[in-house]
């Protein structure tokens, strides 16, 4: 089973309650446990225990693939970025997503102010570095001034989607429908709102795509599921598996 961790049967309820915190559906799952853990009927008890839960059957809907968007495929990590604005709860979110990996931080604003929006880019931007470009719509905090300067000190480049072609910020429309998703089920600013995101970040896209933090970052992050140690070493995924998987 490679790296694979086993799971006794001891251990099983746990990992099942881990492998479902983020809420993300019997398949995601899945390929979450396929890839770190093994228990026999592995399949099967994942199914059951998606099936089981209350929030996901409420909310069933929000659980399917979200359908791909028109979007350019950049040819590094963090090379395109979008943002975008939601209500969820009478709240209000900003999102940044990458184009690469599909990796997005989320916050929540008091104001959609340029300031408000600008401390948030370099709250992000210190983490993973500047961007090549920023894509957002043209309204308003995005078309200020303020911002406009803030993109020239970058050395950003900031191009916004227009009413007539708004898919070309579509990768962040998918990333709101993933963040709401989670909020939806998981209040924001809680323990359990940051592991679900922790492990949403870890969950391969599909079978032949990895996680979007492994896309991001060269490697798997620990979370509260148990993993082989050799499965957090670093790995370089060659930009050429990722743009394919994306066109």
């Amino acid at each position: 089973r490679s790296n694979r961790l086993i799971v006794p049967n001891s251990m099983k309820s746990c990992i099942l309650d881990l492998l479902h915190a983020a809420h993300a559906g019997t398949e995601k799952m899945k390929q979450r446990a396929r890839d770190i853990v093994f228990w026999p009927n592995m399949s099967a008890d994942i199914q059951e225990k998606a099936e089981s839960c209350a929030l996901c059957r409420q909310h069933m809907h929000r659980n399917q693939r979200l359908p791909m968007m028109s979007h350019e495929v950049p040819e590094l990590p963090w090379q395109t970025v979008g943002m975008d604005f939601f209500h969820q709860a009478g709240e209000e979110y900003v999102v940044m997503v990458d184009f690469y990996s599909f990796y997005f931080e989320l916050r929540r604003l008091k104001h959609t102010t340029a300031d408000a929006v600008i401390k948030f880019c370099q709250e992000v931007f210190s983490t993973h570095g500047l961007p090549h470009k920023l894509v957002s719509d043209n309204g308003p905090p995005f078309n200020s001034y303020k911002f406009s300067e803030f993109m020239k000190r970058c050395d950003i480049v900031h191009a916004t989607s227009s009413p007539h072609y708004p898919r070309s910020n579509g990768m962040a429309e998918r990333a709101v429908q993933e963040a709401k998703r989670l909020l939806t089920k998981t209040p924001y600013n809680t323990a359990e709102f940051f592991n679900a995101l922790l492990e949403w970040r870890n969950m391969p896209r599909d079978k032949l795509l990895q996680s979007p933090v492994q896309r991001l970052m060269g490697r798997r992050t620990r979370t509260q599921l148990p993993t082989h140690r050799k499965l957090l070493d670093p790995e370089t995924i060659p930009p050429q598996q990722v743009t394919a998987r994306l066109t």
